[in-house]
């Protein structure tokens, strides 16, 4: 999910806001309570993106 990205590269108020979203389009039941759960408490056992790491690769083969 979009919002899961967004709290990895600790960009929280954006994904909060995918996280309501996602909320407004009639998920179903379980996927509700987890979304929920995400904005009420975020996600607690998510592993920040290394940036500087990202960085360096460069992301290009050339």
């Amino acid at each position: 999910h979009l919002g899961d990205a967004y709290w990895r590269a600790g960009r929280k108020l954006e994904a909060r806001f995918q996280w309501s979203h996602a909320k407004d389009l009639d998920p179903e039941p379980a996927e509700l309570a987890t979304i929920e759960d995400k904005l009420a408490n975020g996600m607690k056992d998510a592993e920040p993106i290394d940036r500087v790491s990202t960085e360096k690769s460069g992301g290009n083969d050339g």
